[in-house]
């Protein structure tokens, strides 16, 4: 059995061997695909990948990235130009703070609005709903729950209510621990919804995701169209 340090069989996935290519490109050393645009359908392609960034002659590999499937469009018709303080209010509400260092002659800023559930697969979705109330729901909803339980032993801890507003803030104390206790039951797992902004440049358009969900725009890749230029974000680091 091979050991967890050996390397993987890159030769097994391509069986050059048996099935003659090595000898072809050998004897044939040009014509390894040079010159020769490939059109792949799939759903989805990782532009960051390594085997999918230069050829072997020192060209890209990925000439254009475009999706068919219509899962990507977003509605950029809400025109907008930015505040005094330098933002914008995006769809979703969030304060959109534009880095000074972008380059937009007009002023004028598409807006847009995605929902992850519309970009990731159901999969992905509902492991990112269970990230989400480990991370930020539960330790506030704990939190929230031990101080209200805390103000509840307070209220008892001090004897009978003398007045009727006394007994109706003990029960209004003890209902608030219900209700938190309920929330936790049919937590809504919510998904990110991202904010789009498209500007023209002077040159091209470009356009921008606020993947921070706190609209920290300078922390976001700012992205022309892939064939002009390979650039590529991510979600996040995950």
């Amino acid at each position: 059995m091979a050991s967890a340090s050996s390397e993987f069989p890159i030769q097994d996935l391509l069986p050059k061997q048996e099935t003659g290519a090595d000898r072809f490109l050998r004897q044939y050393p040009q014509s390894d695909g040079r010159g020769v645009i490939i059109a792949i359908f799939d759903t989805g392609v990782d532009p960051g990948a390594d085997g999918l960034q230069i050829t072997r002659n020192g060209q890209r590999k990925i000439i254009d990235c475009i999706d068919c499937t219509g899962s990507g469009d977003v509605d950029t018709s809400t025109v907008s130009s930015i505040d005094d303080n330098g933002c914008l209010t995006g769809l979703t509400g969030r304060k959109l703070q534009i880095p000074t260092e972008w380059e937009n002659p007009t002023g004028k800023f598409h807006l847009g609005v995605k929902h992850a559930s519309e970009l990731f697969p159901s999969r992905l979705c509902d492991r990112l709903k269970k990230s989400y109330r480990k991370k930020k729901w539960t330790p506030s909803h704990l939190k929230c729950t031990a101080d209200a339980i805390r103000e509840v032993q307070q209220s008892e801890s001090k004897g009978p209510k003398q007045t009727f507003l006394d007994e109706l803030a003990q029960e209004e104390l003890v209902q608030r621990v219900e209700l938190l206790k309920n929330l936790d039951k049919v937590c809504d797992e919510s998904l990110p919804i991202f904010d789009c902004v498209v500007f023209h440049d002077g040159s091209v358009w470009r356009v921008v995701i606020d993947t921070t969900e706190v609209g920290n725009l300078s922390e976001c890749t700012v992205l022309p169209e892939f064939r002009l230029q390979p650039i590529y974000g991510t979600f996040s680091d995950d």
